[in-house]
């Protein structure tokens, strides 16, 4: 791995990290070693283009599997959406810690779609283990440049993020 970039932020709406993805490499790992989030908020993410801006229209697809030590496994997905969702749990107690780990395919090349997968894990001192699994596609080829990380509601707390590109 070949460090590129970290970003971080504290009561925060949200967290891009621009110029990050570039021609030296195809495929990226983002780690997010810090996160919390104020309310109970989905855990979102989008790409920016080359000029920096977020990738809104309805290109995305995703799905993604919850595993829970404490309950039933449960999954999602969508279609035609304008980010990718639920990489993560809803994290209010970073004492409890977390990992993620995104893993972006060719997010520059302009003449393919833009791939990822994710997984993470939490620890609930309260409930226990949850994990998450998914993947997703930006049905759109076009230069992505950045990744910007938000919740439906609410503020980013304490959030640690490092980019990486894969020799």
């Amino acid at each position: 791995l070949q460090f590129i970039k970290e970003a971080s932020g504290d009561s925060v709406s949200s967290l891009s990290i621009t110029d990050c993805f570039s021609e030296s490499y195809d495929v990226y790992e983002i780690y997010i070693t810090s996160f919390e989030q104020s309310g109970t908020a989905d855990s979102r993410f989008s790409l920016l283009d080359s000029g920096g801006s977020e990738i809104t229209d309805s290109s995305y697809d995703w799905a993604y599997l919850s595993m829970n030590s404490d309950s039933s496994f449960t999954e999602g997905k969508n279609t035609s959406q304008t980010h990718f969702r639920d990489f993560s749990y809803d994290v209010t107690n970073i004492s409890d810690g977390i990992g993620v780990q995104i893993v972006m395919y060719n997010p520059y090349d302009s003449s393919s779609y833009t791939f990822c997968t994710w997984q993470s894990s939490f620890y609930d001192t309260g409930t226990g283990g949850r994990g998450k699994k998914g993947i997703g596609v930006l049905k759109s080829a076009e230069t992505c440049t950045g990744i910007k990380f938000f919740g439906d509601s609410g503020t980013l707390d304490n959030i640690k993020v490092s980019v990486y590109g894969v020799k």
